[in-house]
């Protein structure tokens, strides 16, 4: 037997006999160990947990209590697990199951492995007559998503679900889902519908269905009556099922809709396989230039390529999660696929069929391939026409929920607020017929309107009290006004105050400035000054001979005996001094070397009183330095002239 085995799961939307026999193969790989369907078996353990219940020791024998463990046994936790987040009989009371309320679990699992026509006829045998046809459109079947579980659903699915027949499982619960949704949403509008012929049987002579409730109250816009809908306890309750009736749109914003999208990628993505390479010797490598084959097959999860599609077409469109999951992608890729594989299919059988000739001019009888029983691993196994002819479906689907989505957006944008000011326009309007017409009092907007003699009437003259009231608020008008100009005038004058002084302050810098400037300027005049006459005194000096002539060395005899005239043996020795020229050229260097090092400091921008009283202390400091250098000098000079005349003194002394 196959368990859980689903209508979806066969190879087309439309199921009939032949596409039950040619399912087979694809169902033949769901088989469990335990007979049954999956959504038959969900009912049995309710009503054992409920005999179980109930059984007391009083009313009911022990033997007929169905246990968890005799219903569930040989299913996987995964399928308990499932069981858990979907609703049962009698959890809803809105409309009950359909009846599958059979003892055997031969006969249920019979009812789901025939396939949706046996469906079908058996609810028409159930349904006698239209009013119990009607009743039997309107009833679900048991399986569905519960109410508040959806998110918990979804995760177990995408963390749990990893095999076909588990992917096939929740593919049914979803469908199931889909069907209670439409179903409930289709009662609810027929009992709006119904409420709303009840509230305004004639609906051409009002323009609207509001009832006018007369009330005491005087602070009301008409007087003595009031606007209001009516409302009831069945628009409230309308209300709380129409939040119940968006199962599948919750499941769907709690990732169901990714889950859904990385389901039909696992299924139309073929899994390669490669074949082991041959080895000659366990010793011996394998050559390089060996070929390994690989090759393709269908994916496991291929034959729920199908109704991972059906269920697509059927589901509530929305833009903002179809981006979000990006399955329209993933169609989009599977569509191409499938056209390739439909066009090389083509050109394949036209070059066959001309090439199908036998030595003698006849053509060789064989059978040939149809298009239709093409089948592909990117079909998941599943006939290419089918999975293509659905895909077209659901893309031709989603563009029409598209457009008609982006249709109602721009009518509720451009039309909300026309909308209220019609219904705020009809409101008045029925207000002024019922006063025309004598039921009501003049509205209070009507009197502002209404260019009556009373509202036309000369303004009260002023009194006493008016003309004091209104010279104390010009006075204390005419005293702000003084505070004012006042409050100004002194911000005016700090102003013009803080601007003086900037003003002053930039007038010192620049005093500052130009005093530095002239004694940088008095420094160097007076350095030029002295360097000039050191360069005249040197030349005096060598007009003199004593500079372009090198002085005579100086000499230290030591006799060597105490005879003077015979003596041979004498140590001599040379002392020469440096030339005074020679100091003047290296003054003259280190002179402008100091030069522009006092350059370099005078260019400071700020300067006080204090830095200019050290600046003259340390000018006096320089002028005594130098005139200490000009008394050595003279000293110097006066040494080396006697030093001459020694020396001249000695020469003649040798002589003579």
């Amino acid at each position: 037997m196959s368990a859980p085995v689903h209508v979806l799961m066969l190879p087309s939307s439309a199921a009939s006999s032949a596409n039950c026999e040619e399912a087979q193969p694809e169902i033949a790989s769901f088989k469990r160990e335990n007979a049954g369907d999956y959504l038959d078996r969900r009912c049995q353990i309710l009503k054992g947990q409920r005999k179980g219940s109930t059984t007391d020791g009083t009313g009911r024998d022990a033997k007929d209590v169905v246990t968890f463990e005799q219903i569930w046994s040989g299913s996987s936790p995964l399928e308990v697990a499932i069981a858990t987040c979907c609703d049962h009989e009698g959890e809803d009371s809105i409309v009950p199951a359909m009846g599958r309320e059979t003892k055997d679990t031969e006969s249920s699992s019979t009812t789901v492995e025939s396939g949706s026509s046996d469906m079908s006829a058996e609810s028409e045998r159930n349904c006698d007559g239209e009013k119990s046809k009607n009743k039997c459109s309107d009833v679900y079947r048991c399986g569905a998503i519960g109410r508040g579980k959806e998110g918990k659903f979804a995760a177990l699915i995408a963390r749990h679900c990893h095999s076909a027949g588990d992917r096939a499982l929740s593919l049914a619960v979803l469908q199931r889902t889909m069907e209670r949704d439409e179903i409930i949403s289709k009662q609810q509008r027929g009992k709006k519908r119904k409420r709303n012929e009840t509230e305004s049987p004639s609906k051409s002579s009002s323009p609207t269905s509001m009832v006018i409730i007369k009330s005491d109250e005087p602070s009301d816009i008409a007087g003595n009556s009031t606007l209001a809908k009516a409302e009831n306890a069945s628009s409230v309750n309308s209300d709380e099922k129409e939040i119940d009736c968006h199962r599948m749109n919750n499941f769907l914003s709690a990732g169901g809709l990714k889950v859904l999208n990385q389901w039909l990628i696992d299924a139309f993505t073929p899994v390669t396989k490669a074949a082991e390479p041959v080895i000659q010797s366990k010793r011996r490598k394998p050559a390089k230039d060996q070929e390994v084959t690989v090759g393709t097959m269908t994916s496991p999860t291929g034959p729920i390529l199908l109704p991972i599609i059906i269920i697509l077409q059927s589901i509530p469109f929305n833009m903002e999660l179809v981006m979000d999951s990006q399955i329209n992608k993933q169609i989009k890729k599977l569509k191409k696929s499938l056209d390739r594989l439909v066009a090389n299919f083509d050109e394949e059988e036209s070059e066959s069929s001309s090439s199908d000739e036998d030595d003698d001019g006849g053509k060789v009888k064989r059978q040939k391939r149809t298009l239709e029983a093409l089948t592909h691993p990117v079909s998941g196994g599943m006939p290419v026409v089918q999975v293509q002819k659905d895909v077209e479906k659901l893309m031709q689907t989603w563009k029409v929920a598209a457009s008609d989505r982006s249709e109602k957006d721009e009518t509720l944008a451009s039309g909300s607020f026309y909308g209220e000011l019609r219904a705020k326009m009809e409101e008045q309007f029925l207000v002024l017929s019922r006063f025309e017409s004598g039921e009501a009092e003049k509205p209070a907007w009507l009197e502002k309107l209404d260019p009556s003699p009373a509202t036309l009437q000369s303004p009260p003259q002023p009194t006493p009290a008016t003309n004091s009231s209104a010279a104390q608020k010009a006075a204390a008008a005419a005293k702000k006004r003084q505070e004012q100009l006042k409050r100004q005038s002194d911000a005016s004058k700090r102003l013009q105050q803080q601007q003086a002084e900037l003003k002053a302050a930039q007038a010192a810098r620049l005093e500052a400035r130009e005093k530095m400037e002239q004694y940088r300027k008095r420094m160097m005049q007076r350095e030029g000054t002295m360097l000039k006459k050191r360069k005249a005194e040197t030349v005096t000096d060598s007009q003199d001979g004593l500079v372009d002539k090198k002085p005579a060395p100086t000499r230290k005899v030591t006799w060597a005996d105490q005879k003077i005239v015979g003596a041979k043996l004498v140590e001599v020795r040379e002392f020469v001094r440096e030339t005074d020229v020679y100091q003047s050229e290296e003054e003259e260097k280190r002179m402008q070397d100091s030069d522009d090092d006092s350059d370099e400091k005078f260019e400071e921008d700020d300067f006080d009183d204090e830095t200019q009283a050290s600046d003259s202390a340390d000018s006096d400091d320089f002028d005594g330095i130098m005139n200490e250098e000009e008394a050595n000098f003279s000293q110097e000079e006066e040494a080396g002239v006697t030093f001459e005349t020694l020396h001249l003194r000695s020469n003649m002394a040798d002589r003579v």
